[in-house]
């Protein structure tokens, strides 16, 4: 990691300033160049389909090694009244947030009032003898905490180290690297602590405000900020798509609202160099990922919220750099990285493959309602929701927020948009499960009692 650092370092932000977003079926600039054409064509080629079949919502910012840059809208900001994605959209950036916290807590221990190296003892007294976890520790997801708040959490009547006292087993062994976004909430809550400011307000002095975010703030639910994109998640088809199952607030491993613009420059400012140690240690504080692959060295973010999801990437040797922002939690959500790079690179353009059209559930669907033991996702739930008669699938293991809308096919399968999974009753009466793309491979989804 550290031998990228001074390509990081030398990252030239001169000249990008981002130009407006436009519509989709224009260019993005008065006179394109033949490769911002090639760039926003195969965009278009990509996520147009899979936006008319449902299964993609956003906004996608380009910016290529001359310094000019493409903007591509997709879907809707809001279904219900065909609000289009605009310059003004915000959206949820999820755990982009967690590199906000970050140089947060690296601005106040500039000031001397916080040390990454001593434990969160210091800061709450009740963690002493339960917990050995340093500041660091909880930065880099190894001080043995809880992933997640349950659905019905509340951080203003219960912060975060109230609520993992109050259990002996949430407080784990320090070491093993476990992701956790309750670890990030404790930080920012030790970060009112030493500033005597709330989170946001912190947040805003330290980092938003010297990267340049013009539209930024942060708010426990994404959805209740002005002009945010309405969150979606995948449904029947593009005109009905479904609520997200609510989540608890959260601040610290999320929270961030902003532009795409404003994510684009967030980016830009973590790959500046400004912060030379977030990236001192074997890993990046933040959440901040540093990939080197064929298309060169990049620093990377990554975000998802239940009907949100973003990304950013800088390619630390030029001034290529590509942000997206959406509102509709899908497939493409979950590898949208890989999907960018390929779609914006010189190689065939990959098969959008959207979802194939739903049939109203019959009697061959719902008798796959019940509970199973998957080989990858543990235990899962098909069951009807009753408010749309839809399928949903319910990874058990990982909470209601993931939450799944499956597609009813015509030859009694039913679909899984959000990872093109199949499910369906074989001839003996198994259930299986396989890719759409390669059923040979199916497994069995042994029943549960």
């Amino acid at each position: 990691m550290k031998s990228i650092l001074p390509i990081i370092g030398l990252l030239a932000l001169a000249g990008c300033t981002p130009a407006a977003p436009i519509a989709s079926a224009t260019a993005t600039t008065p006179s394109p160049s033949a490769e911002a054409q090639r760039v926003a064509e195969r965009l278009d080629a990509y996520f147009t389909p899979l936006a008319d079949a449902g299964d993609f919502s956003g906004a996608i910012r380009v910016r290529l090694e001359d310094g000019s840059i493409v903007t591509r809208h997709y879907g809707y900001a809001d279904i219900a009244s065909k609000t289009q994605h605009g310059a003004g959209t915000r959206y949820g950036l999820g755990s982009v947030t967690k590199s906000v916290t970050a140089v947060t807590l690296l601005g106040l221990a500039s000031e001397g009032v916080v040390d990454l190296d001593a434990p969160m003892a210091n800061h709450f007294p009740a963690f002493a003898g339960r917990s050995q976890a340093t500041v660091r520790d909880v930065l880099l997801h190894r001080a043995g905490l809880p992933r997640d708040f349950p659905a019905d959490h509340d951080p203003v009547a219960t912060p975060a180290s109230a609520w993992l006292v109050a259990d002996p087993q949430r407080l784990g062994p320090v070491g093993k690297r476990a992701y956790s976004n309750v670890g990030y909430a404790l930080i920012a809550e030790a970060i009112e602590a030493v500033s005597g400011q709330s989170y946001a307000e912190a947040a805003k002095r330290i980092a938003l405000d010297p990267a340049g975010l013009l539209d930024a703030e942060i708010s426990p639910r994404a959805q209740d900020a002005a002009r945010a994109a309405t969150p979606y998640m995948v449904g029947p088809s593009a005109q009905v798509a479904l609520a997200p199952p609510l989540q608890a607030p959260e601040v610290g491993g999320s929270g961030l609202v902003a532009t795409l613009d404003d994510l684009a420059r967030w980016a830009d400012f973590l790959a500046s160099g400004a912060h030379p140690q977030l990236f001192e240690g074997e890993r990046a504080l933040g959440s901040i990922n540093l990939r080197e692959d064929g298309e060169g060295a990049r620093l990377s973010l990554q975000g998802t919220l239940p009907g949100y999801g973003a990304n950013a990437m800088v390619w630390t040797g030029d001034r290529r750099a590509i942000a997206f922002a959406g509102n509709l939690f899908g497939l493409p959500m979950m590898d949208m990285e890989q999907r960018l790079v390929a779609v914006i690179g010189e190689g065939p353009l990959p098969d959008p493959r959207p979802s194939p059209a739903v049939v109203d559930p019959g009697d061959a669907h719902r008798s796959l309602i019940g509970r199973y033991a998957h080989s990858s996702y543990g235990a899962i739930t098909i069951a009807e929701e009753k408010g749309c008669t839809c399928l949903m699938l319910t990874l058990v293991d990982l909470g209601d927020a993931f939450t799944f809308y499956l597609g009813p096919l015509g030859d009694g399968a039913l679909h899984a948009r959000a990872t093109d999974d199949l499910i369906w009753r074989a001839d003996d009466g198994q259930v299986m499960t396989a890719p759409r793309s390669d059923r040979g491979s199916a497994t069995p989804l042994t029943p549960l009692s």
